[in-house]
């Protein structure tokens, strides 16, 4: 962890923003799921806790839940939301199944503390006297993210590191490939099931793979079920409405020069707002094969590129972390710059503008790797980031100031930086538990008046006010 971890004030960050409008540049929007929140999507604990209960319900034997029955996603649809205490139960199936899976590597797990079965400490030492064997150690299985906390003391990054130079989830095929285990047996998909609940996609990849013949029997495919996936999209994103941070972009889109959003997201939220408010814009889906759209067809029109494809046809699994190709770097550079890395500004025909991230962790390094092409490419082209937390300031350093990117400070650096034509800071970023009304903020700053007739601030029903006044 960084010693001083620094960022400008929300004043300051929508205050330079306002800066690089008036001076005649625009913004492109890169927008991840953290927007969709307040609209009652599922996100973070609520979503690792939601597919952890769905693997519960499909894989626990007869009269181990409630029901007496496992279901079938095929037939049954997705599950309703779990309750506190069957979370908890869970839970409890989840850390013996790990248990398991880790003494039948020859590890033996420890947990030193346990509430409400979250491991807040792990320790895997070996059975035996020595040391682990190299063998044991790569196929041990991974934390699943439900037993996690804030406080859980455990790295399983190296071995994610080590896999992902592989080929996707490899991890799970050095299980797979296990002579002593029967492909069809109950403890082949009760240890599939554990190993796959330590990351999102994985989970939804072992889900679409499921399958279960005459109420009983349950395999595993060898190829996941694209339909299962959008099932889940669809699940998730029924009823859904669009939210103050939604609506606010739209608004921003002529105002800020924000003609081109770039999304993480597969709802259709956004393009909902630009409806809302009679506006009309071009959606361009990135499919799980598919390249990112010609920068022409961007540029022609408002539009949202959807970069990890639509409700069907997400990309869902472990090619968000694999390297773009140098084509699709290119177009992303386009977007952002208005020109191909290779020209020179007098060859442009589109408004320069720079990045503002939003609601996006930078989680999968696809994305990431195309940012950093864009400054690589361009030293004055640069990233404004809204972070959720401190923590994901942290993740900022750790992602760009490790590479030599610097990250700003304060407002009066920036403004003698630019004064003097040598402009250093490449990332600009702030902490804003409430995106939305930050992009409120940069509204009325930049346009000194409030969005047209018409438009409100609509709160999802499950989705309760923040506190805002002392009690």
């Amino acid at each position: 962890m960084m010693e001083k971890i620094e960022y400008l004030s929300s004043h300051d960050f929508t205050q330079w923003a306002c800066e690089q409008v008036r001076d005649g540049y625009g913004f492109v929007p890169l927008v991840g799921s953290g927007i969709s929140t307040k609209s009652g999507i599922l996100m973070g604990v609520e979503f690792t806790d939601y597919l952890t209960w769905t693997v519960y319900r499909c894989v626990a034997w007869p009269g181990k839940d409630q029901d007496g029955h496992r279901l079938d996603l095929r037939s049954d649809g997705w599950p309703r939301q779990p309750r506190p205490a069957e979370m908890r139960h869970a839970k409890k199936w989840v850390w013996r199944l790990f248990e398991e899976a880790c003494r039948h590597c020859g590890l033996e797990p420890s947990q030193a503390k346990e509430f409400e079965c979250c491991v807040k400490s792990v320790a895997l030492v070996n059975g035996s006297a020595g040391g682990v064997p190299f063998e044991a150690a790569l196929r041990r299985p991974l934390v699943p993210a439900a037993l996690k906390c804030a406080e859980t003391v455990v790295d399983d990054q190296p071995i994610k590191t080590f896999f992902r130079t592989l080929q996707h989830d490899e991890y799970l095929k050095t299980f797979r490939g296990d002579p002593e285990t029967s492909p069809t047996s109950r403890r082949y998909i009760e240890e599939s099931a554990v190993r796959a609940l330590h990351d999102w996609r994985s989970t939804l990849e072992f889900l679409s793979r499921l399958r279960l013949h005459n109420d009983e029997h349950l395999c595993l495919e060898d190829a996941p079920s694209q339909a299962v996936v959008d099932s889940f999209n669809l699940h998730i994103t029924r009823g859904r409405r669009p939210n103050l941070a939604h609506g606010m972009l739209c608004h921003l889109a002529a105002r800020a020069r924000m003609r081109t959003i770039l999304t993480t997201n597969f709802d259709t939220l956004i393009e909902d707002a630009f409806a809302q408010i009679g506006e009309s814009c071009a959606v361009f889906p990135v499919s799980l094969n598919g390249d990112l759209p010609p920068p022409d067809s961007v540029h022609a029109q408002n539009c949202i590129v959807k970069l990890h494809g639509g409700v069907a046809e997400t990309r869902a699994n472990h090619s968000l972390d694999e390297p773009p190709s140098d084509e699709d770097k290119r177009r992303f550079f386009h977007y952002i710059r208005g020109r191909y890395p290779d020209e020179s500004k007098s060859e442009s025909g589109f408004l320069p503008s720079n990045l503002l991230i939003c609601g996006y962790s930078g989680s999968d390094m696809r994305c990431v790797h195309m940012i950093k092409y864009v400054l690589d490419s361009d030293p004055e082209a640069q990233v404004f980031w809204i972070c959720h937390s401190h923590r994901d300031v942290e993740r900022l350093y750790t992602l760009f100031a490790a590479d030599g990117y610097e990250i700003a400070a304060n407002l009066r650096v920036l403004h003698e930086q630019s004064a003097s034509g040598k402009l250093k800071a490449r990332v600009i970023a702030t902490v804003s538990p409430r995106t939305d009304l930050l992009l409120y903020e940069f509204y009325q700053r930049l346009t000194l008046t409030l969005p047209r007739g018409g438009f409100n601030f609509p709160l999802s029903h499950n989705v309760p006010p923040e506190k805002s006044f002392a009690s």
